[in-house]
């Protein structure tokens, strides 16, 4: 029979990479490199036709990275699919960096669009608890100084994975890509708002950006997360341009996952209070990415997750 082991490995101080392998020489890297680390979960005995089953051909094992799961949610997955049914089911727990990652997708990932559970007090925090439910248990108070670190831990891995994986930017949602674009900017030392999901105010962020000079300049962004196919038109830049306007604000610019027509380029042209950042543009903020001591999630203290907005 085959035997499978979870190794971890530091890939960030607090947080392991975790991967999956058999002795039988078979391996899941679950979204990293499968090589060194130590063991810390194994299945003798394991059933690995249905390990390889529930890996599927991308050896993901249905996890969306960032979205519904992360490493730990792969190799629990995997783990599970190969329990012979004798003791406990094995889980990497023990990898550093799990319990946040169990808080925010569950430990063995978070099933998009389920029904939203209300925990009242932190000791009702089960580990499958959706990252969008725990807004509830803090309100205007700083959250726990364990989550604030796991938060900017997952969220650090999360733009990495994408670094490498530029692509994986079309898995996001247009919120998502709305908190993703906000942690690039705060990268870049920007003050950043996010403004309520059921905004009509023709932004998404509000921004702030302090110069070498210590001059400040803020900033309406407008996030599109469009498909490649799918290009940002001279209607939409003109209509953030005249919010920009009307609002009094210095600048304005528009970030998408796609490109803009020769109209919305020719737009931009003379207006020097206005920029344009399609895919490539994306890009190139990734290879700059450093993540900035405070942190989208934690400005003044405070807890920003999905589902809750900014005060």
């Amino acid at each position: 029979m085959t035997s499978l082991f979870a190794l971890a490995k530091p890939v960030f101080p607090g947080m392991d990479h975790v991967y999956v392998t058999s002795d039988s020489g078979e391996m899941w890297s679950c979204f990293g490199s499968g090589t060194g680390g130590t063991m810390i979960a194994q299945v003798a005995d394991a059933n690995i036709d249905a390990v390889r089953a529930a890996a599927g051909r991308d050896g993901a094992a249905g996890i969306v990275y960032g979205i519904s799961g992360l490493q730990y949610q792969v190799a629990n997955r995997l783990l599970r699919a190969g329990h012979s049914g004798q003791g406990d089911i094995q889980k990497v727990s023990n990898a550093r960096g799990y319990r946040a990652a169990a808080l925010a997708f569950g430990e063995y990932g978070r099933t998009l669009f389920a029904a939203p559970k209300r925990p009242e007090r932190m000791e009702d925090v089960v580990p499958d608890t959706p990252i969008k439910d725990l807004a509830l248990l803090f309100g205007s108070s700083p959250p726990p100084k364990e989550i604030v670190e796991a938060r900017h831990a997952l969220n650090k891995e999360t733009i990495e994975y994408i670094k490498r994986n530029p692509n994986a930017v079309f898995s996001l949602s247009s919120r998502e890509f709305e908190y993703f674009v906000a942690e690039l900017l705060s990268s870049f030392g920007f003050e950043v708002e996010l403004t309520p999901a059921t905004k009509d105010g023709g932004y998404d962020l509000f921004a702030v950006s302090t110069d070498a000079a210590g001059l400040r300049a803020n900033w309406i962004v407008e996030c599109k997360k469009y498909s490649q196919e799918r290009k940002v038109g001279v209607e939409i830049v003109r209509a953030l341009y005249g919010v920009k306007s009307a609002n009094r604000v210095g600048n304005a610019l528009i970030a998408t996952t796609s490109q803009f027509t020769k109209g919305a380029k020719d737009f931009k042209l003379s207006r020097y209070d206005l920029e344009l950042r399609d895919y490539e543009g994306i890009v190139d903020w990734l290879d700059r990415y450093k993540q900035s001591p405070a942190g989208l999630y934690v400005p003044h203290n405070k807890l920003i997750l999905p589902g809750k907005e900014p005060r």
